[in-house]
């Protein structure tokens, strides 16, 4: 029996990796010789910001670019972001522009904005803020009609996420908090060990942070700390983060992008094809994801990154093998369901330790059938941080690592 599951994991690995093979990068017809900066993404079109050529659009899934930037100088754009039909960049320099007419024209949106390097954008319903280089954070409730500044004066803002009820900023001098739209910050920093903050995501509930040299970190929208993960990070210099479904992708300076398939806990390299190993931008649209270099765009289809667990595993009957599925959700703040498969009849063990080898909890102590099971685990009672959840049936044994948030 042992011999024939040998067997079978080679042969599927074999086949994963055949696969992977032949999905790769391929560079965009555009500006080649071009830092991308940001991206931006509406129904219909595709936006890149750029260092020297202004704004360029692709209509066609980024196979082509054309560039649209009348009314822009020749200022950097940082940051790009679109809110219902109007597209906003911020510019070194210049600012923020605006356009309405899907990037063709752009205007000067620039009243009580007393700091005119903006670095990063977010949106928040009818809201728009800016992040600058040394001018704190602004906000506009009229489309850049007027800004208003809501302090943090001396911060580098680099990124700005809005996560639930709350704001996000991050910069050289970690992240900072609102949960008053703003009115006032306080610092979130405990478990942060790298406080250069690149880069924010949102997912679900849970928030992204990426750092120059410190990899990525999560965080959930209520909890006050934060969590590195970095399981085969191989390059912890991210430049920039991205989220499509149930994959998170992080660009890396050097290192090329990382997939990520079970909420930060695991990454692997995605750079077969990539000429370009530094990564300014990410975007995913419901086909392809793009990433933002200094030679130009490149696109890779999802469709290739995007592999299902019983795919992984081979046939969908999990009973015909032992297995210890991981968790989900992971991380998770009270409530994880768990999953295993037996071939046969075993007597099965399933317990839960701390990383002090304390056991926590026992979930299955008994007889089980043949088959395939799931238990829940409410972790309610104990503080945050990794747990080991390890199973035993009959001769079989596996670990897996579970991440409690709080």
């Amino acid at each position: 029996m042992k011999n024939s599951l040998h067997v079978l994991v080679m042969f599927l690995s074999l086949m994963i990796n055949t696969a992977l093979l032949h999905a790769q990068w391929t560079e965009t017809e555009g500006p080649d010789d071009d830092n991308i900066t940001c991206f931006a993404v509406s129904s219909t079109s595709l936006f890149a910001g750029t260092s020297d050529m202004g704004v360029i659009r692709s209509t066609d899934n980024g196979a082509s670019w054309k560039e649209v930037s009348q009314g822009i100088s020749d200022a950097p754009i940082n940051a790009l972001v679109m809110n219902g039909t109007n597209l906003f960049a911020g510019t070194s320099g210049d600012g923020v522009r605006l356009s309405t007419t899907n990037g063709k024209t752009w205007s000067n949106v620039n009243t009580g904005l007393t700091d005119n390097f903006v670095e990063s954008l977010a949106v928040k319903g009818s809201q728009i803020f800016a992040g600058t280089h040394n001018g704190g954070v602004f906000v506009s409730y009229d489309n850049g009609g007027e800004w208003k500044h809501l302090g943090l004066a001396d911060l580098y803002v680099e990124a700005i996420a809005i996560c639930g009820t709350q704001l996000y900023v991050g910069g050289d001098k970690g992240i900072f908090r609102s949960i008053n739209n703003g009115t006032n910050w306080n610092p979130k920093n405990t478990g942060l060990t790298n406080k250069q903050v690149t880069s924010f995501v949102v997912a679900d509930t849970f928030l992204f942070a990426g750092t120059r040299g410190g990899g990525v970190f999560v965080s959930t929208n209520n909890d006050a700390r934060w969590t590195p993960m970095n399981n085969g990070l191989t390059n912890k210099n991210i430049l920039s983060l991205a989220v499509s479904g149930s994959n998170l992708y992080a660009g890396t300076h050097g290192g090329g992008v990382f997939l990520s398939t079970d909420n930060g806990n695991s990454w692997t390299a995605i750079n077969t094809g990539l000429a370009n190993m530094s990564i300014h931008a990410l975007a995913a649209d419901s086909n392809n994801l793009f990433a933002g270099t200094s030679e130009g765009v490149w696109r890779r289809p999802t469709s290739e990154l995007t592999t299902s667990i019983a795919e992984e595993s081979g046939p969908s009957d999990l009973s015909t093998h032992y297995r210890l599925d991981q968790n989900f959700p992971n991380p998770f703040t009270q409530m994880t369901t768990l999953r295993f498969s037996l071939p046969r009849a075993e007597y099965v063990s399933m317990k839960i330790f701390n990383l002090q080898g304390e056991e926590v909890a026992n979930l299955v102590s008994e007889n089980v059938s043949a088959g395939t099971f799931q238990v829940d685990w409410n972790a309610e009672d104990l503080p945050g941080g990794v747990y080991i959840c390890h199973l035993q049936a009959g001769s079989f044994s596996q670990t897996s690592k579970l991440l409690l948030l709080k």
